[in-house]
């Protein structure tokens, strides 16, 4: 009977040992060790950090004359190694867009919406959108002026391309890419007037140019150019960004009606190979969310379906539940989800959120934070920026509430032990009574 009982009380303590392994895994993390905490002016804000080197770049702005001042400052120390100035001049529209991940800040009028006047349906004033522009490059300090070259557009994530877009006052879009490193123009090409989707302006797919365009009817469609201008594919019933994958293939998000799809074809303009359904409840803001393809094509990341696909099968790796959210992409290769949880009922009921990093390759759980951990990030990973500081990557297990955790598993088993314990003695302490009263 001994052995039996201390072999429930091992049992126990394995569980419990058991669970503290769960609760490691589980629990929200917190950031890692603070790296630096850089002295930044009042007006001073964090921009991004520099690919291949640990640094990031600030800027900051003159509340008076709009006079601009970039830093280039050590993610380690946070010392200032590299300060370029523009003093102007800018426009009530002037606006900075800063790629520190290339280094490079663009700067050039950027309008913000305003009601459309008389029967036009575009949104920003011509005269606003026809603009110079001023490239500053943060690693040589070198600048250059554009004349009338229109709106930045977009910029694209791996190349120094920026694209810009102009209108002519008989409503003729002309979208031009540059080479912000030589500054060299890539393309030069002029769409026709009134097709371009008045709410879009062109963007990169990959190293093509997608353009907005609608018919006479108001339906819109997505055209993808090569960087010489020519057509590639048209993609109908789609509003937002394609991906391509290594191999050829190109996906994006179909709509129809109320519901919307995501569609993969083998090649652009190829024969269609994948339809995934959007689940109710998805929104436009997730599929505004880019997909992503494995480095060999064979696994598609799409958070506007909520799943993590195998495009060879068609069929999910990873589906999220009713509390999660895919969300961003992650660097090296894994995938945010954002989830919900909702504690007591009624007025009692309160809900909070944690987000979970997954692995790319088959959706398994990594850990746990309370924040998102996604951005801004350094290109490898290691570096976080978050509440006035960099911290390191991966976040740390909380030890502090690891052990609350485990105590309060703790509690019943010791409750119990004592309990027994106490009953023991008793019975000991009464068995001796009764012998000396016999005696």
């Amino acid at each position: 009977m001994r052995w039996f009982n201390r072999g429930l009380w091992v049992l126990a303590w394995g569980v419990w040992a058991w669970l503290g392994v769960g609760l490691h895994r589980e629990l929200p993390r917190t950031l890692g060790a603070m790296v630096c905490m850089p002295a930044l002016n009042p007006r001073e804000s964090f921009e991004g950090f520099t690919a291949g080197q640990p640094s990031f770049v600030t800027k900051e702005l003159n509340a008076v004359d709009g006079a601009a001042v970039f830093r280039h400052r050590s993610a380690l120390t946070g010392e200032v190694e590299r300060t370029v100035s523009d003093n102007g001049p800018t426009t009530p529209w002037w606006e900075w867009s800063v790629w520190a991940w290339q280094g490079y800040v663009v700067g050039c009028n950027f309008p913000r919406s305003v009601p459309p006047t008389g029967a036009s349906p575009l949104l920003y004033p011509l005269e606003s959108l026809a603009g110079d522009a001023r490239i500053h490059n943060l690693r040589t300090g070198e600048r250059r002026d554009l004349s009338k070259i229109g709106m930045l557009s977009a910029i694209h994530p791996r190349r120094p391309w920026a694209l810009f877009g102009k209108y002519s006052p008989d409503w003729k879009l002309s979208v031009t890419v540059l080479d912000l490193q030589t500054g060299r123009q890539l393309l030069g090409l002029a769409v026709p007037a009134m097709t371009v989707s008045p709410s879009w302006l062109p963007y990169f797919a990959g190293d093509h140019i997608a353009l907005q365009l609608q018919d006479e009817q108001g339906r819109v469609r997505v055209e993808l150019r090569t960087i010489t201008g020519e057509v590639l594919t048209t993609l109908e019933n789609s509003q937002n960004y394609p991906t391509f994958a290594a191999d050829g293939k190109l996906a994006w998000y179909e709509f129809d009606g109320l519901k919307s799809r995501l569609i993969v074809a083998g090649r652009a303009g190829g024969k269609r190979v994948l339809t995934h359904e959007a689940p109710a409840g998805y929104g436009f803001q997730e599929l505004l969310m880019p997909l992503r393809f494995s480095q060999d094509g064979a696994l598609l990341y799409s958070p506007g379906t909520g799943a993590l696909l195998d495009v060879r099968s068609g069929k999910p790796v990873w589906e999220p539940r009713a509390h999660e959210k895919p969300k961003l992409f992650v660097a090296p290769a894994a995938f945010e989800v954002e989830e919900t949880w909702t504690v007591g009922r009624g007025r009692w009921e309160k809900s909070f959120k944690t987000y979970a990093l997954r692995r790319f390759t088959d959706g398994a759980f990594l850990h746990r934070t309370w924040r998102s951990t996604a951005h801004p990030v350094n290109d490898s990973y290691e570096l976080f920026y978050a509440d006035g500081a960099v911290h390191q990557l991966p976040p740390r297990v909380n030890w502090p509430l690891l052990t609350l955790g485990q105590t309060t598993l703790a509690l019943p088993l010791v409750l119990l032990w004592t309990i027994l314990r106490r009953r023991k003695r008793r019975s000991a302490s009464q068995e001796r009574e009764r012998l000396e009263s016999v005696q």
